[in-house]
């Protein structure tokens, strides 16, 4: 398998449901299927693309909806591992790519508002005896109006442009929107721009095939919103990753003791192709468990 398809395969697997140790990526996980809007220039030819960067939207136009900068950086790192896993080469701005691709995006928030609800208790009403010193009591009803509220949901939306590196006029753009569980667009909104990338043409580049050698697929994700980290979403039984006990959404650490945390796609591939055809050891997050395995990768 190559990853001419990476992106619509993780997309459905996200939405397919929660696997066990699914807690490493439930909070990036969408609530509802995202939606979305494409529009293409009429200039737009693709088949001249094989090289892109990437370029903070706060350099574009004032007024972004991402207005924290350190934020948009990360995003731009998601953007540039789905451009890489989309079959493009990330070369930088100054080396004239041929095309450029930018991320903006907000999340808006819709509390669950309920009706309010009558709550009726006993009252107990003191009444007088004249004829008698004690006070007796009468038994009557009382009724409270409450206001309830049970949460709500947070709506992330991404647009993600893809521009001419010359002019810096937009010659797609993807807009999408979804009902998620994070309030954080760095988390949330991976999957959103998934679902708008697997849109976008692939490109001509394969990446290092993961699936033939070891029997499973990564995407590089975040959980917390700083740390990326390549990221388990499909894994064949009985492949030499299978049986070495991998699992679904496992974040993997490192790589023969290297670490891979924040490393970009072509760097992490070039870590797997170091030591091809050797046992190759992996440190992986389970949740909040560390784990090492050992996996030799079968020949083709």
């Amino acid at each position: 398998m190559t990853y001419k398809n990476v992106l619509l395969i993780v997309a459905v697997i996200l939405l397919a449901g929660c696997a066990p140790f699914a807690s490493n990526l439930s909070p990036v996980i969408s609530i509802t299927k995202p939606q979305m809007k494409i529009f293409n220039a009429p200039s737009l030819d693709t088949s001249q693309f094989s090289t892109f960067s990437v370029v903070p939207v706060t350099r574009l136009k004032k007024g972004p909806l991402l207005t924290n900068e350190i934020m948009e950086l990360h995003m731009l790192f998601f953007l540039r591992n789905a451009f890489e896993f989309r079959g493009y080469r990330y070369v930088d701005v100054a080396e004239k790519p041929d095309f450029l691709a930018t991320i903006d995006g907000l999340v808006s928030f819709k509390p669950d508002d309920c009706l309010p609800k009558a709550l009726t208790s006993p009252a107990w009403l003191p009444m007088k005896d004249i004829s008698k010193t004690f006070v007796s009591t009468r038994i009557t009803t009382q009724t409270h109006k409450i206001q309830t509220h049970s949460g709500g949901t947070v709506y992330p939306d991404i647009r993600i442009d893809v521009l001419d590196p010359d002019t810096l006029k937009p010659l797609w753009t993807g807009i999408g929107w979804a009902a998620a569980k994070d309030p954080d667009l760095r988390i949330s909104g991976q999957t959103i721009a998934i679902f708008i990338l697997g849109e976008f043409p692939q490109g001509p580049f394969p990446c290092i095939d993961v699936m033939g050698a070891f029997g499973f697929d990564f995407y590089i994700f975040t959980n917390n919103g700083n740390d990326y980290y390549p990221t388990v979403f499909r894994v064949i039984d009985d492949s030499p990753a299978g049986k070495a006990g991998l699992m679904k959404y496992d974040m993997i650490a490192s790589i023969d003791g290297l670490s891979v945390k924040n490393r970009p796609l072509s760097e992490i591939i070039k870590i797997f192709r170091k030591g091809s055809g050797n046992k190759r050891s992996f440190t992986l997050l389970r949740g909040t468990k560390k784990i090492d395995v050992f996996i030799s990768p079968q020949s083709r």
